[in-house]
């Protein structure tokens, strides 16, 4: 079993690295963050040169699968779409963004997991670069904080770090947590190790004061630690209760409420969704919905700067339309339905928890943007990890002959 990751591996490495850094307030991240979609293209292409042929051609013809069928059906309604709003996916840069969906979903979904699934070095080697990372970036916005010296002053307030904002900030925790608590489960890293980086994880989420970060990181702990054990799973529900009441309800009144703000967007996107029968199947363009919504919101009385619905599901809706919308939600989960039903073979008995460690930060990813809408970005890092996970999921099957 190959221990190291190869030349094209660290191509995709570099991808998430650049698309972390697109999300911060560090030096140089607003140009990276506008050339990101050339910068994927870029990769994609060295990618593809140092991947050797007979790779390629081995799968390059998918199984017969009702997932592969619907999967069809998405890149068809996708280039229909992007056919019918050409007079507003024609620009450049739309073009390329329109293919970073595919970039992610080819090295992301489809390669990079397979690669990781089958090999548990591998796997635990990229964990080890998610916890290290994150250790950094937390450890970062917590000395800020305390020290009274803000990277981004506009949000002093919270453990923002380097980050754009306290609500990108709060993504990484819906990942960190759960792999943590997987790492330690799996008695790859020490109880005190554990107990250190869960304190650190868990105290700079409350102070991002993100209810929709601990509304998913709550459901992710939730997930991976009934994998474990319905003892751990109880426990762990009366423990999350007592802090609720102690102090997570004092950090989600901290900020003021943005419930009628949040309905306005969402009512702004539903309006345009439902406009026309053309723009309700097919949207209005990649760049061009958020365009307009930027605009119809103020018609809705919601003078905030902000460009979109903070919802993926409309975001994608009026990008894309409900029928793309529809077919994306049902490959995510049909991927959960897969597992329910293989939920007795030996592979999946064997590979319980790193499947539920999938599980849970998909889950928790998914219904943290219910509320946000950063996973419907290519150039965020949010939709590049939770493709990994969730392509573990649907590559479930490759441990198989893992397990064989």
């Amino acid at each position: 079993m190959p221990s190291k990751f190869k030349l094209a591996d660290h191509v995709i490495f570099l991808m998430l690295i650049l698309i972390f850094y697109n999300a911060t307030v560090l030096p140089g991240s607003a140009v990276i963050y506008n050339g990101t979609a050339f910068i994927q293209f870029f990769l994609f292409m060295c990618f593809f040169s140092l991947i050797p042929k007979e790779n390629i051609l081995k799968h390059s013809v998918p199984s017969i699968n009702v997932l592969n069928i619907f999967f069809s059906l998405i890149f068809l309604v996708f280039f229909f779409s992007a056919f019918r709003n050409i007079s507003t996916n024609s620009s450049v840069s739309s073009v390329f963004k329109l293919f970073s969906y595919f970039i992610l979903l080819i090295l992301l979904f489809y390669y990079f997991p397979r690669r990781i699934l089958t090999n548990e070095i591998l796997f635990e080697k990229f964990l080890n670069f998610l916890i290290y990372s994150g250790l950094f970036v937390t450890l970062i916005s917590l000395i800020t904080y305390f020290a009274g010296l803000p990277l981004n002053a506009l949000y002093s307030a919270m453990t923002t770090g380097i980050f754009i904002h306290p609500n990108t900030a709060s993504h990484i925790f819906t990942i960190l947590i759960p792999v943590t608590i997987y790492k330690y489960f799996s008695k790859k890293i020490s109880l005190s190790f554990f107990l250190f980086l869960i304190i650190l994880f868990l105290v700079t989420l409350l102070f991002t004061l993100s209810r929709a970060g601990y509304i998913g990181s709550l459901l992710a702990i939730l997930i991976i630690t009934y994998s474990k054990s319905k003892k751990i799973f109880f426990i762990t529900i009366f423990f999350l209760i007592i802090s609720v009441y102690l102090v997570i309800l004092d950090f989600t009144f901290a900020k003021s409420n943005s419930s009628i703000s949040r309905i306005i967007l969402w009512a702004t996107a539903y309006d345009m969704i439902v406009r026309d029968l053309q723009h309700t199947l097919f949207g209005y363009g990649v760049t061009e919905a958020v365009n307009i919504f930027r605009n119809e919101k103020f018609f809705f009385g919601s003078l905030e700067d902000v460009p979109d619905p903070h919802n993926t599901l409309l975001l994608f809706s009026i990008q894309f339309g409900v029928i793309f919308t529809f077919l994306i939600l049902a490959v995510v989960i049909m991927n959960y339905i897969k597992i329910f039903f293989i939920r007795k073979k030996d592979y999946y008995i064997s590979n319980k928890l790193k499947i539920f460690l999938c599980i849970s930060i998909t889950v928790g990813l998914s219904v943290q943007n219910m509320m946000e809408n950063i996973l419907a970005y290519p150039e965020h890092f949010v939709m590049a990890f939770y493709f990994i996970f969730l392509g573990c999921l649907f590559n479930v099957d490759s441990l198989k002959v893992q397990n064989g």
